[in-house]
């Protein structure tokens, strides 16, 4: 199954979304802008979907979350609820990530027990790394595999 943890603002008009889009590029900061504009109800959380799967969210939203590069700003996005800019901040196949702060991820793999046991191993060693890489630093231990 495929999931991607996502963050968005949604607003109703596609110039005030082209303009926070620059402000963001600019570097202002995303998760105040969400509070401050968004008209989703994750603004409270400075516009944090979380975790999504693939066929979750509205037909444009749920295409651009599984096909546009990760960690860049996309956007304006056109749904039916007005013009979103999405940040797909990273994608899995298989795994569930469940975030629980900034610094505590935890992830379930289907191969923890059984014959993939070895399989499952390289795979979390190398979904760790890419988190790692994401979040900009070693947040989540590397260690071996439970």
């Amino acid at each position: 199954m495929k999931t991607a943890i996502v963050r968005h603002i949604l607003v109703k008009d596609k110039e005030l979304a082209s303009q926070l889009k620059k402000k963001i590029l600019d570097g202002a900061d995303f998760t105040k802008i969400a509070k401050q504009h968004s008209t989703c109800p994750s603004a409270k959380k400075g516009g944090e979907l979380g975790e999504v799967k693939k066929g979750q969210l509205v037909t444009p939203i749920d295409k651009a979350v599984f096909s546009l590069a990760e960690r860049e700003l996309h956007g304006p996005i056109k749904s039916q609820f007005g013009w979103h800019l999405l940040e797909i901040k990273f994608r899995m196949d298989f795994y569930f990530c469940c975030w629980h702060s900034f610094s505590e991820v935890e992830l379930i793999s289907p191969f923890r027990t059984g014959p993939n046991f070895s399989l499952g191993s390289e795979v979390y060693t190398k979904i760790i790394a890419e988190l790692n890489g994401c979040l900009g630093s070693s947040i989540i231990p590397d260690h071996s595999f439970p």
